[in-house]
């Protein structure tokens, strides 16, 4: 059966273009539409009778696209939402890269939209978080729990041998969140200021950023990653960094949480996990022989490999069918 897909997306989504700071998100974009036998690209405001699909899937990371497409909840193919950031509160502000104002919908407000859009599933890459934030006003709506996932094309730097790259632990990302959040990365904070690893602290403000920030955002970041041994992927949910960093064939130093769990990271076995007691040990007991580390790396990078690229994610979605009654 021909996949027949209406994608409806923000052409100005800032995870979405060209210059965005992270191509993961885009690279599931993409996935989808190479997925797809036939796509239909849906923008602005339109009329669900024009639409020729048999599935729709509207990829609106964070809710900020407020399209409104006239009888949607009446049209008979599958519809589908992707939703990052259940914790999300109602938001006015403007994009950073584009200078739209936009308006982000909170989670109460995100679930009444998909009911009166008639949505049949949600697709969120935090299992426990949408069911603390979000679950309680899904009503019939299903959910597909599938994480942050990679692209493969972007990551062809990523068999470069352990052995050749640097003996040192990557620290990047943000930690410059709202005061409500803070907690979501309390530990990324404190493991930062360590001197066992070496920070790459990056910004989403333009007029911030520099040499050392460039090559390590959009489809440069892959690249970068492949160069390290190892790289911490700290949150207290599977955020990219716990996808990209094994892929890249890096040693990864995750901080538990239990979604990362039931997807199948395994202190030892293909991760490290690290706590406030025991980081600096673990970076010591690294950073004294990395190559022992080695098949830990590649098990992390297999376990992605298998599972959770943009590819598969697709491949997933895209395969699904159910029959109207």
């Amino acid at each position: 059966m021909k996949n027949k897909v209406a994608l409806v997306y923000d052409l100005n989504d800032n995870k979405l273009r060209d210059d965005t700071y992270s191509w993961t998100y885009r690279g599931m974009w993409e996935a989808l539409q190479d997925e797809a036998d036939e796509i239909t690209h849906i923008n602005f405001d339109c009329d669900a009778k024009d639409i020729v699909a048999d599935k729709i899937i509207f990829y609106d990371i964070h809710s900020s696209h407020n399209v409104t497409i006239k009888g949607i909840e009446k049209h008979p193919a599958l519809k589908f939402e992707y939703m990052d950031d259940p914790f999300q509160i109602d938001q006015h502000g403007i994009r950073m890269r584009s200078n739209l104002k936009y308006f982000k919908l909170g989670a109460k407000s995100r679930m009444i939209r998909a009911q009166k859009r008639g949505l049949d599933f949600i697709i969120c890459p935090y299992l426990s978080e949408y069911n603390r934030y979000m679950s309680q006003y899904a009503e019939n709506i299903k959910l597909i729990w599938f994480p942050v996932a990679p692209n493969l094309k972007y990551f062809g730097d990523r068999f470069k041998p352990f052995k050749d790259r640097k003996s040192e632990i990557l620290a990047n990302g943000s930690v410059n969140t709202l005061q409500k959040y803070e907690t979501f990365y309390n530990f990324r904070r404190e493991v930062f200021k360590s001197p066992l690893v070496n920070l790459y602290q990056t910004t989403a403000n333009k007029q911030k950023r520099n040499e050392q920030m460039f090559e390590m955002e959009g489809k440069n970041y892959p690249v970068f990653l492949s160069n390290w041994k190892a790289a911490c992927a700290l949150c207290e949910f599977p955020v990219p960094k716990y996808f990209e960093i094994p892929l890249a064939g890096c040693l990864t130093f995750i901080q538990y949480n239990f979604d990362a769990y039931l997807l199948g990271f395994r202190h030892k076995k293909n991760c490290i996990v690290i706590e406030p007691n025991n980081y600096q040990a673990w970076f010591k007991s690294f950073l004294a022989a990395p190559e022992t580390f080695e098949p830990v790396a590649k098990a992390g990078q297999k376990l992605v490999e298998n599972n959770y690229t943009a590819e598969k994610f697709a491949k997933a979605i895209l395969g699904i069918s159910i029959e109207r009654k």
